[in-house]
């Protein structure tokens, strides 16, 4: 599937405004080149017969893309994009790292910096953070930046605790295999009133003993995936746990899939290890692209990403 590396080392959920989260809740062949014609594969299939085959790509409802081996028939190994599901992932960089990581801490709303925040770089077995790596402590400047160095093949994630903001965990999924500058690894972090919002609009409340996920998902060409869908190991009985998907920069609780973003997440989940796992469907059938196991903790957010790891 090719190097690991180049998965778009930012992870912005997109809110367009505050305003917009309280109060938002046909494609055609012709295509005005200055209007979006679709979100999500889903908006095209509504349109009728004639987009049965079609696809939502960079806002436009296209063919799905299928390539046709010389006995006929669909091909999923050479499909650019899903090809490379089930196959092995590529060998690692060769770098014995560790590798520098410069991080960009900014608000998901305003997108301005967040100083003062206290980072950890934590092992996945630590759940607790109790033996961070990095033995100094490391707190964002003015700027939102605070660099920190990352071992080869880290299997973990950061902890991220300010004043104002809810505690993050940021889980590498797939570990850096090279330095990130400028402008470095963008996480957006969210404060408790964002929070409120972000329930308000999915029709739910955030419990204190729950905490919340944002994910993206990406394809076998490193770009965010279009029509995926997740789901957690969760109780089916769980009346709490609500799972959305980013439409147009808003998360929407009727939403089936993702759309160009790739965006999605879960809210209200419960304060334990959660598996969570990304699957598409293709002219080949359901497909599954990646499965990871996060720490959810009471009144925190995790982020992390679903990429193809060649199960």
């Amino acid at each position: 599937m090719g190097s690991r590396e180049g998965y778009g080392f930012v992870l912005k959920f997109g809110f367009a405004a505050a305003s917009a989260i309280a109060t938002a809740f046909g494609c055609s062949l012709t295509i005005d080149a200055d209007r979006a014609q679709c979100s999500t594969t889903t908006d095209c299939k509504s349109r009728g017969a004639a987009f049965a085959d079609s696809v939502c790509v960079d806002s436009l409802c296209a063919p799905l893309r299928s390539v046709e081996p010389e006995d006929g028939g669909y091909d999923p190994s050479k499909d650019p994009t899903w090809g490379c599901l089930g196959k092995p992932p590529a060998p690692a960089s060769s770098d014995p790292g560790p590798f520098n990581v410069l991080l960009n801490l900014t608000d998901v709303l305003s997108g301005g910096p967040h100083g003062d925040i206290h980072v950890k770089l934590c092992k996945k077995i630590d759940t607790a953070c109790e033996i961070p790596i990095n033995t100094t402590e490391l707190i964002s400047d003015a700027d939102g930046h605070v660099a920190i160095s990352v071992p080869r093949a880290f299997s973990g994630y950061l902890e991220l605790k300010g004043d104002t903001v809810l505690t993050g965990l940021y889980y590498f999924n797939p570990p850096p295999e090279a330095d990130v500058g400028t402008p470095g690894l963008t996480i957006q972090l969210v404060t408790p009133s964002t929070v409120e919002l972000l329930t308000k609009s999915l029709g739910s409340q955030q419990v204190s003993d729950r905490g919340l996920t944002l994910v993206n998902v990406f394809d076998c060409e490193k770009k965010p995936a279009v029509g995926a869908t997740f789901e957690a190991d969760i109780d089916p009985g769980d009346e709490l746990a609500t799972i959305f998907y980013a439409v147009k920069g808003l998360p929407v609780k009727d939403a089936t899939e993702t759309d160009t973003s790739g965006y999605g997440g879960l809210v209200n989940l419960p304060a334990r290890s959660v598996t969570l796992k990304a699957s598409v469907q293709t002219e080949a059938g359901k497909r599954n692209i990646g499965t990871t196991t996060i720490q959810i903790k009471a009144g925190a957010i995790t982020y992390t990403r679903l990429v193809p790891d060649g199960t």
